[in-house]
């Protein structure tokens, strides 16, 4: 690319003094005869509306052409281009829209240029080179705007929408308690839960311990005659005294029995009363289980008509504790069997029938 010459001073005005240069340039290419003989000082072609001849500049300008100058033919540019004639040099204005007239060159291939001095085709040159370093400024004002400055920092991309980043990690002692804590947790959980369980089970087995803040009639005790205390069975109503004996539950054992027939019940146990005759039963139990679940024969059943029946603890198969003697159970109101009598039998019982 070539430079501008220091005779063309800075970059504004060396840019119009080229364009009026130029321009001036352009007027005397079309001014000098197209065809040998023709008189460049005849009137022009008519032209467009708007455009002025270009031999105006000459005829309201004082003539300050050298004598070169005016045999060649040529007007100088700095004195023909002045005041409002001033215009910017663009490619339409070298190229003429139609047909070039004949012998100009533009048609036949000739080097358009030629018809300029040396001079004049030197500024022309010129400017086209300044143009084309103004082009090439542009285009690198451009890239350095789409280029990332450098020394500073390009912030990081957001985090899309729904998405979190994920926190930092805590470190080893604080997840290694958390993890013993948590298994402290579990232990813990599950020992109440077998606790619990567990009490539900004996409970369900052996009756719950809080029967004796209950009423009497919800335990097996107060008025038969009103309430269902009673079994409905007489073999139910002897298990009944074997099962409270096995949980040690004397307000319950006791309640199945008539109210004057629980002081012959301890009498024929050897204890002073029934609550002490049953904590003293209890004491011999080895299997609590076992001994609240008394096997009866298959000929004990009574008569559907009868209201007394009698039941022999030598007939039936204790085990796991001692036998109880010989109850005699009666019919009562609403189909419920009470213990109306008590003797005493050997213990052990004799016959292959004692399983004591």
């Amino acid at each position: 690319m070539g430079s501008l010459g220091p005779e063309h001073g800075d970059v504004g005005h060396a840019h119009v003094t080229t364009d009026s240069r130029i321009s001036g340039i352009m007027g005397d290419v079309v001014q000098q005869p197209s065809q040998p003989g023709e008189d460049p000082r005849e009137a022009d072609p008519p032209r467009g509306p708007g455009e002025r001849p270009a031999g105006d500049h000459a005829r309201h300008e004082p003539d300050d052409t050298r004598p070169g100058d005016r045999q060649s033919g040529v007007t100088r540019s700095e004195d023909s281009l002045s005041g409002d004639s001033l215009q910017p040099f663009t490619p339409a204005d070298a190229a003429p829209a139609g047909p070039a007239p004949p012998g100009t060159g533009w048609q036949d291939g000739t080097d358009p240029g030629a018809a300029l001095d040396p001079e004049q085709l030197r500024q022309f040159q010129q400017f086209q080179q300044f143009q084309q370093f103004q082009r090439f400024q542009e285009l690198q004002r451009q890239k350095g705007a789409e280029a990332p400055q450098h020394g500073t920092d390009v912030p990081p991309p957001p985090v899309p929408y729904g998405y979190y980043p994920y926190p930092p990690r805590p470190p080893l002692w604080r997840r290694l308690l958390n993890k013993f804590v948590r298994r402290l947790v579990y232990v813990a959980v599950a020992i109440v839960g077998l606790i619990i369980a567990a009490n539900l089970a004996f409970d369900y087995l052996f009756g719950s311990s809080d029967d004796g803040d209950r009423p009497a009639e919800e335990t097996g005790g107060g008025t038969y005659e009103t309430n269902q205390i009673l079994s409905t069975s007489p073999q139910e109503s002897v298990r009944m005294v074997y099962q409270t004996i096995a949980q040690g539950r004397a307000d319950l054992a006791c309640a199945s029995f008539a109210d004057d027939i629980q002081p012959r019940f301890a009498r024929n146990m050897g204890a002073a009363d029934c609550r002490a005759a049953v904590e003293s039963l209890h004491q011999e139990v080895t299997s609590r289980n076992n001994y609240a679940e008394p096997t009866f024969p298959q000929d004990m059943e009574p008569a559907p008509e009868a209201d007394t029946v009698r039941v022999s603890s030598c007939e039936m198969q204790v085990r796991d504790g001692p036998e109880l003697g010989l109850f005699t159970v009666s019919r009562v109101e609403q189909g419920q069997w009470l213990i109306t009598d008590h003797d005493p039998e050997p213990d052990p019982c004799p016959g292959a029938g004692s399983g004591g």
